[in-house]
């Protein structure tokens, strides 16, 4: 999910694991309205007694039911809220982040805070949020709340005299707003407050001084968005190094109290033993109902430690209850699935192509399933985005390239002229014939981007795109590493919004997402529905069998200056053209 992806990089620290998103089917109204109620009490609760995790959970998944936009900001606001708690509590409570800033003396901090400032300064493309104040404002608000923040006291605070820290925390709370024209000005800035908490009676010349300067530079970073945030040692050595996830082999989403499944994915534990919509009730005899589904979605994924492990699983099927065991292991989704399918009176052969997200390959085995199909002699296309958390953004224009003859694709905006430009055709694709786009709440990021192409820049006449409104993410992120690499002579950096998308007609995507064409209700069977559509127009149009067989097609416009020519050394590497 793509919430949950900028999460992973926590799960060391403070054993995160997925957050869901509540995508699932509505009962009645009064049900829905009775549940978002409750989770909205339990995100309180959560949020009361410091349970972060739990909190953004809950209002993950309020956000994701909410239509409401006023309630869908609030909700919003929350999760963020607690999600910078959250940021807060895996940094410190990481023994190794902590021995590192036992380690940093106070001028290799004030360099490293320096460094963030600049970067954040110079690439963020929203330049409001980005001015130079603003970061300084909100670098002091995180050192204002880390005061008060349970296990930072706990490891930097125990034994500081309380009446020296209540002057801080008042001058703190008066600490004049300025102006700087420079990151040293505001270095600076910040070393004058150092200075001044030490008049206070605070041991500054040791670890708390190094831990407060970068809980400033993690405040300026995590303040931005919800996708940009600061990158410990163990954050860097997570992202560079290989994971394993393991897991049952499952995608689900919320059905009521409950949930229920969604794909079973093959070569996982679950194939052959779940279906599609069976409702999961129960992990290991506890109940599912009323719990998020970052929760129970944690419970059947895990890192490395968990393989070989088993798990009881009841389910719901037919009204009829049942047990199964599944013992967790390496499972990967792959990136793209097809089949096809006749229509009830068996003379429409229908195809169908899915992809999952999008990485290095999937290009290639779109093209390759294309091909698959067009032999097959398919007269309609249905392209399933749903719960596509999106990938690599050149992998979603490369695929967009196939299935149009001309136009724009995205529009970029950054402070970097790889990303702020219009994304035009280069070489027009083979597909098309009449095409359903299957989307729903769980589309994002890169999907997002191919679908609002599919819906702007192909004919209507032949395009449809069908379900529920996407989940609102355009946005590409990419890490940087502190040069100065000053904790401990370890990297550590920042993950930041680089770029923001717009659609071919220039429409926002983030905080809006791409509304379908044909709009679904929750639960009906949206592949059956793009196939009774399709087969209505193959009638209404007399098509003839679809020819999809791929050219060698080049390289979209401009792919070939975004992997030469990468805006900054950190950024390298097509992994760095990330959306989520």
């Amino acid at each position: 999910m793509p919430r949950s992806t900028h999460l992973r990089s926590l799960a060391a620290l403070a054993a995160l694991l997925v957050l869901g998103s509540w995508a699932g089917p509505a009962a009645a109204q009064n049900d829905s309205a009775r549940l978002q109620q409750s989770f909205k009490e339990k995100a309180r609760k959560a949020e009361e007694r410091g349970a972060w995790l739990d909190a953004c959970r809950f209002y993950d998944d309020l956000v994701r039911n909410t239509r409401n936009e006023r309630d869908r900001e609030e909700y919003q606001k929350a999760y963020q809220r607690c999600l910078r708690r959250l940021h807060i509590f895996a940094r410190n409570s990481d023994p190794s982040y902590r021995q590192t800033i036992a380690k940093l003396r106070l001028d290799k901090a004030l360099n490293a805070f320096e460094e963030v400032i600049r970067t954040l300064h110079g690439a963020y493309p929203d330049r409001g949020r980005a001015e130079l104040d603003q970061l300084f404002q909100n670098g002091l608000k995180e050192i204002e709340t880390v005061l008060e923040d349970s296990v930072f006291r706990k490891h930097y605070l125990a034994k500081v005299d309380p009446a020296a820290l209540t002057t801080f925390k008042n001058r703190m709370g008066t600490w004049p707003a300025g102006k700087f024209d420079s990151p040293k000005e505001v270095r600076e800035q910040l070393r004058k407050i150092i200075e001044r908490a030490a008049s206070d009676g605070l041991p500054v010349s040791g670890p708390l001084g190094s831990a407060l300067v970068m809980e400033c530079a993690a405040g300026a970073c995590n303040s931005l968005d919800e996708y940009s945030s600061f990158l410990t040692p163990t954050h860097v050595a997570l992202m560079q190094g290989p994971r394993k996830t393991i897991g049952v082999g499952l995608s689900l989403e919320r059905d009521g109290d409950f949930v229920k499944v969604t794909k079973v994915w093959p070569g996982g534990p679950a194939k052959d033993q779940l279906k599609e919509n069976d409702r999961l009730l129960s992990i290991d005899g506890k109940s599912l109902e009323g719990m998020s589904l970052g929760a129970v979605e944690a419970m059947l994924r895990g890192e490395a430690d968990k393989a070989d492990k088993a798990v009881e699983i009841e389910y719901e099927r037919d009204k009829n209850k049942k047990t199964i065991e599944l013992t967790f292991r390496e499972v990967r989704l792959p990136t793209v699935e097809k089949d096809t399918r006749r229509d009830k009176s068996n003379q429409h052969l229908i195809g169908y192509l899915c992809i999952n997200y999008f990485n290095e390959e999937t290009f290639h085995e779109v093209k390759d399933a294309l091909n698959y199909l067009s032999v097959q002699g398919v007269q309609g296309l249905v392209l399933d985005l749903r719960g596509n958390p999106g990938g690599l953004f050149l992998s979603a224009v490369q695929v967009a390239e196939l299935f149009l003859s001309g136009g724009v694709i995205s529009i970029g905006q950054s402070s970097h002229p790889d990303f702020d430009r219009t994304f035009k055709v280069g070489s027009p694709g083979s597909v098309q014939g009449p095409l359903v786009v299957l989307v729903d709440g769980d589309t994002a990021s890169a999907a997002e981007v191919l679908a609002a192409a599919l819906k702007e820049s192909r004919a209507p006449n032949l395009t449809w795109i069908m379900g529920q409104k996407t989940y609102g993410k355009g946005s590409i992120q990419c890490p940087f590493i502190l040069k100065q690499t000053p904790l401990d002579n370890k990297l550590a950096g920042i993950r930041l919004t680089v770029a923001k998308l717009f659609s071919p007609s220039n429409e926002a995507i983030t905080g809006k997402g791409v509304r379908p064409t044909n709009e679904l209700d929750v639960g009906v069977d949206a592949r059956e529905k793009a196939e009774e559509l399709l087969v209505a127009e193959i009638i209404k149009l007399a098509m003839p069998p679809m020819d999809m067989r791929m050219k060698d097609l080049t390289k979209p416009s401009g792919a070939e200056t975004m992997e030469e020519e990468p805006a900054t050394e950190p950024m390298t590497g097509p992994s760095y053209l990330l959306l989520s």
